[in-house]
């Protein structure tokens, strides 16, 4: 857990910081768009979400609330940093 709130910090940390300004910004954001819309990705997702399911169902439910969590604070944050 600490090691993905250590990511997502650095990412979030890269984008504020970034020199580049909107354009750059711009751009991160439609790869990333691109990189999660990518069937292989979304497989890989999935695939990870049912082996965790089935060999940690009750986990599985604590760390999908906290990944939405954590998700939605790096969304406001990345949000209120290009307002």
């Amino acid at each position: 857990m600490g090691k993905v709130l250590f990511l997502v910090g650095g990412a979030l940390g890269f984008v504020i910081g970034m020199r580049v300004g909107r354009q750059g910004y711009d751009r991160l954001k439609q790869q990333a768009s691109d990189l999660w819309s990518n069937p292989r990705v979304q497989k890989a997702a999935s695939d990870a979400r049912d082996f965790a399911e089935d060999k940690f169902p009750k986990t599985t439910e604590t760390v999908t609330k906290v990944a939405s969590a954590v998700s939605d604070t790096a969304k406001a944050v990345a949000d209120s940093a290009t307002a």
